[in-house]
């Protein structure tokens, strides 16, 4: 049973609706941070950084990466409404939150923590682009902090993600159990049914009496 109930999304949409757009969602945040994240991994041939920066960076771009591939995987679980799928997205979506918690608390370490100016006059070099100078630049910057609001604005969007599809999961879990309810022939609905449906007339018996009835 869900932890956080609900039935609808926002309140006034149905839960496989909510599922499928949180996916769109996904899908655009994380492929937009994805983007930016290996553009930013192919500068660092010409602008190297430390290894701490290094590693925020790849860790970034596979996370927001995963983000799309998983939210891929929501969109169509939204649409076909298959149990087995919404489980195994929901567990996804369980995993890849621990690791952008992880990710954006590297990213925030590896902003703010003290580097000398050597460093970063050898990661500029003679460029003036004014992206190289905030990639390479001390503390927090847009280009740097790009990818940080990224993975803290998925953060908040997966959380309600996975409310919204453990409560799918356990909808479709109910309606599963309902469905198989209803095509077990229970004695008392098969007294009670037209068996002239199947070419003979019912007979029940009085087992007491050992009589047809």
């Amino acid at each position: 049973m869900p932890f956080i109930r609900c039935r609808t999304f926002l309140a006034c949409l149905p839960l496989a609706s909510g599922v499928w757009v949180l996916g769109l969602l996904g899908l655009l945040v994380g492929g937009a941070g994805a983007a930016a994240g290996w553009y930013k991994v192919t500068l660092l041939d010409k602008h190297p950084l430390p290894i701490q920066d290094e590693i925020s960076m790849f860790v970034n771009a596979i996370t927001l990466s995963l983000l799309a591939l998983f939210s891929l995987i929501g969109i169509i679980s939204g649409f076909v409404k298959k149990y087995g799928l919404v489980v195994v997205y929901k567990q996804l979506v369980a995993l890849h939150w621990v690791l952008m918690v992880g990710a954006l608390a590297y990213s925030l370490y590896s902003t703010f923590r003290p580097i000398d100016d050597s460093i970063v006059k050898d990661c500029i070099g003679d460029s003036r682009d004014e992206m190289i100078l905030q990639l390479c630049a001390k503390g927090f910057t847009l280009v740097k902090g790009f990818c940080i609001f990224l993975l803290a604005f998925a953060l908040l969007v997966q959380f309600y993600t996975y409310v919204l599809v453990t409560n799918f999961a356990y909808k479709l879990d109910l309606e599963g159990i309902a469905d198989v309810r209803q095509t077990i022939a229970f004695p008392d609905d098969l007294k009670k049914s037209n068996s002239s449906d199947y070419g003979f007339p019912y007979t029940s018996y009085d087992y007491q009496g050992g009589r047809a009835v």
